[in-house]
């Protein structure tokens, strides 16, 4: 049902027990619809696999549940949308005998853009997030105005068991670079903390650009001048020591993971626990489970990175 590719993980502890079946009923009431032809955006939760009738809005296995949240918003064309603006605030112009002061261009901007809404394609964002029960809300995303519009929506659902989740991405701090930039500089700090360095990397420097390296081994010309310039990694492939097949992931300096690389592992762990299952439901539910496991396990050595590369070595 899902390969997880990224993921940004929010703690839920506080919260206590949440009662999924009280969640999926509040979720229906929040349950996805088309933007009318007048309507900016519309937001809803759908079913994981929306295009199957009968599909519950909140797949649960296991200890985890999946949630899937869609977002459409219509965004008029900026060239037509000033085009109109420019030709409205003129006749308004006329019309008046005198010029428009911000508010009342703003005002005629409005108006011009509630008019392109019926003609206007909304483009679509659809974030899914994992509920691990009674621990962690797990976004599979990247990006963080994604992950803070999940908890948004989802609390909306969380509000009739008077729960809420106090997450915002404001919060999170990129409190891993120096750890990370350390781990490049020095492939035994990585080792020691259960990592062989990747060849995909994003270095930093405030004010001084940034660069995004692939195909790029750690120990390169490149990459050294980029840190005697004084960049710092942001981001960093790494592969895990033990795995068997290969893990491969990038940790960014928020803790934020991407291009995650497990499908290997998934496949091994479906061959040897779910064999050649003929139902396909079981199966999928399986599979399901088993992806939530190894992301909380890949999780599991990211969450205690410490922030003080020292402390690797130790």
């Amino acid at each position: 049902m899902i390969n997880p590719k990224r993921s940004i993980f929010v703690s839920i502890n506080d919260l206590g027990a949440i009662d999924l079946s009280k969640l999926a009923e509040s979720m229906t009431r929040f349950q996805f619809t088309e933007c009318k032809p007048e309507e900016e955006e519309s937001w809803g939760f759908t079913p994981a696999e929306d295009w199957i009738e009968g599909q519950e809005i909140l797949y649960q296995a296991d200890q985890f549940a999946l949630v899937t949240l869609r977002y459409d918003r219509k965004v008029p064309k900026k060239s037509r949308l000033s085009r109109l603006w420019r030709a409205a605030c003129e006749k308004k112009k006329k019309e008046l005998g005198a010029a428009l002061d911000k508010v009342q261009r703003e005002e005629v901007r409005e108006q011009v853009k509630k008019s392109l809404l019926p003609e206007t394609n909304p483009s679509e964002t659809i974030v899914q997030a994992i509920v691990v029960r009674e621990c962690w809300l797990v976004v599979l995303t990247s990006n963080y105005a994604d992950a803070d519009l999940m908890v948004e929506k989802l609390n909306r659902a969380l509000e009739p068991q008077e729960k809420r989740i106090s997450w915002v991405s404001t919060s999170v701090k990129p409190e891993l670079s120096e750890t990370l930039t350390a781990m490049l500089m020095k492939p035994e700090i990585a080792e020691a903390a259960g990592y062989y360095v990747g060849s995909s990397m994003r270095l930093e420097k405030e004010k001084s650009g940034k660069a995004n390296l692939r195909d790029q081994e750690a120990d390169t010309a490149e990459v050294r001048e980029h840190l005697h310039a004084g960049k710092e990694a942001h981001a960093l492939q790494v592969i895990q020591k033990d795995s068997d097949p290969e893990i491969k992931f990038v940790i960014t300096n928020k803790r934020a993971l991407t291009q995650i690389d497990m499908k290997n592992v998934l496949k091994r762990q479906a061959d040897e626990e779910l064999g050649e299952s003929q139902d396909a439901d079981a199966y999928k539910q399986g599979m399901f489970v088993i992806a939530c496991k190894a992301l909380l396990e890949l999780w599991s050595s990211v969450e205690t990175l410490p922030t003080d590369p020292a402390e690797i070595m130790d």
